[in-house]
């Protein structure tokens, strides 16, 4: 009897040794909730980009961190506006263009791709506008391996072109599966509709889920499931549960068979 009754007091002195507190369910939620604060506070006194798109990427699925997430992607996107507009200022050619690539690929995709468009541009002007030069005839004696070498320079040339235009591909695809699936957490569901859907098109089952989603919310039920039955397809376990919900509510769901292009826009009627 007496060992039971020292049991608690020993329980207690042990927390107190060890350093431990317990916390009730709301001063938790409250301690996460200053954490995220604390995160957004440090992100925001460093001055670059790509901390700010990492964190977004990183929690950008997670509803509780929807009210700091909102923050951050207006900050970020401040960000690229104020890079965008100083480039605006420096030279249109493909030297800036590189240094704009190393900078600000990762985050601000859209606006170095607007850039590239304006390189590329004075590029074609300036090939039309430049005088010719005088044709001069063509020397019989010009070697074989010369003729190959500049072939191979400009294959080279044009190889190096195309792996940077698929790079910044590649860097608008991940910008946009990624707004897809942040913008979906903040609830601001208009632009996650238009974010979603091209890579809900191209195969992405959580874009796909999102969609999926966004048609529920709707009232689109038989949209909703065209859309959750293809993310389930591509491995999405959250959009089997919602499949299964709906197909026993939405008449004959388990028959629904319509095109890609129709599942896309049916939420919108």
């Amino acid at each position: 009897m007496r060992a039971n009754a020292l049991l608690p007091l020993m329980i207690v002195l042990g927390q107190i040794l060890g350093g431990c507190t317990v916390l009730s369910d709301d001063e938790s939620v409250a301690a996460a909730a200053s954490t995220r604060l604390e995160e957004r506070r440090a992100l925001f006194d460093q001055p670059y980009i790509d901390p700010l798109t990492r964190y977004l990427e990183t929690h950008g699925d997670d509803p509780r961190y929807a009210e700091v997430l909102t923050a951050i992607l207006v900050e970020r996107d401040r960000r690229c506006a104020a890079i965008a507009d100083e480039y605006t200022q420096r030279p249109v050619n493909r030297e800036t263009l590189a240094r704009y690539r190393r900078g600000y690929l990762y985050s601000c995709p859209a606006d170095v791709n607007a850039f590239h468009a304006r390189v590329r541009a004075q590029d074609a002007s300036r090939a039309t506008t430049a005088p010719q030069p005088e044709e001069e005839p063509e020397s019989e004696e010009m070697e074989e391996d010369e003729v190959a070498q500049d072939s191979d320079a400009l294959d080279a040339s044009v190889a190096s072109l195309a792996e940077r235009d698929k790079r910044v591909e590649e860097s608008l695809e991940r910008r946009q599966r990624n707004d897809c699936y942040l913008l979906f957490t903040i609830r601001n569901l208009g632009e996650a509709r238009e974010a979603c859907r091209e890579p809900a098109e191209q195969g992405d089952a959580r874009a796909q889920r999102h969609m999926g989603s966004m048609a529920e919310i709707k009232g689109n039920r038989q949209t909703a499931v065209r859309w959750y039955r293809q993310a389930v397809d591509n491995g999405d376990a959250k959009a089997g549960e919602r499949l299964e919900a709906l197909t026993a509510t939405v008449p004959d769901a388990k028959d629904i068979d319509v095109d890609i292009e129709d599942a896309g826009t049916g939420e919108a009627q």
